[in-house]
Formats: C-alpha cells, structure tokens, sequence
C-alpha cells in the first residue's frame, strides 16, 4: 500500500535579491529613453508556481509621491527578471522595489536606491562668508572664510 500527502497551502515567493543597480549605487549610463535596468534574481516557489514581478519607482522612499511609476505584472526571466523604467533623470536619487507575485499572494518588497550620475558636473561658486561682503576689517591679516559650492553630482566639494 502506498501513501502520498495532499498540501493545500500555498507557500508565498521568497523576496527577490537585487542583482543590479546594487544599493545606492551610481548608474553612469542609461539607455535609450534614458532609461537604465533593474535587475533582480528570480524568487524561490516551494510550490514551483509560476511567478511574475511588480516593480516601483520613485523619487520619494516611501513610494508616494506623484513621480512613482509601476511596472505592472513582469513575467519571470530564466533567472533573473528585470524592468527597465524609461525618463530617468539626471543627479536624481531613486528608489525601487521589487515583489514577486503566484496565485496565493506576493513576497516581502526588496527596496533599494541608486542615483542617476550620466555627466559629471562642475560643483558651484563658492560664496565668501568671512568677511561679509562689503564688510571693513579693523586688521591686517582678518580671518577668511569661504562656503563651498554645491555639487549636483553630490561629490564632496573641498
């Protein structure tokens, strides 16, 4: 006599693990539509269901703000899926998520970020701060002092 066990549950999606753009990376090159690839490696499925993606994106870390953009129901890759959101733009900081979807329900989301860094741009004047401007100094050898410029690439500025 042989026996066999019947498993009605479902087992969710494990949380997909990034691949590219690591975390907080800079992506130096984007694609036509200025566009660039978010790639995660494939989901694991106890119960070997098929399994899609829904990715997001967003200026914002809590993914509500009106430039949020959403991929919609991405079907998996061999083994690793990927999005490629189009009209990234340039010294702009990103987050992103990524869920994996079967019939019973959706993963964890895996939230990452990455900056857009295509040119790298000169950083700002520095303003001076000491002496004011217009300010008269009482001696020979005053104290001066300068405020960096601002840097759109985010690098430090010395």
């Amino acid at each position: 006599i042989g026996h066999f066990t019947v498993d009605s549950t479902n087992s969710l999606p494990t949380t997909p693990v990034v691949n590219t753009p690591l975390a907080d990376a800079e992506v130096t090159s984007l694609a036509a539509g200025a566009s660039a690839n978010l790639s995660v490696f494939n989901s694991i499925d106890a119960n070997s269901d098929s399994l899609s993606y829904e990715f997001e994106l967003d200026t914002s870390v809590a993914f509500d703000s009106a430039a949020k953009i959403n991929s919609g129901l991405i079907v998996e890759g061999a083994t690793t899926t990927t999005w490629q959101p189009i009209g990234l733009i340039e010294n702009t900081h990103y987050y992103w998520r990524v869920r994996a979807l079967d019939t019973g329900g959706t993963s964890p989301w895996q939230v990452s970020a990455f900056f857009v860094n295509v040119t790298d741009d000169s950083p700002g004047t520095p303003q001076v701060s000491n002496p004011a401007p217009g300010a008269s100094v009482l001696t020979t050898q005053p104290s001066l002092g300068v405020t960096a410029g601002i840097d759109a690439d985010s690098e430090l500025v010395s």
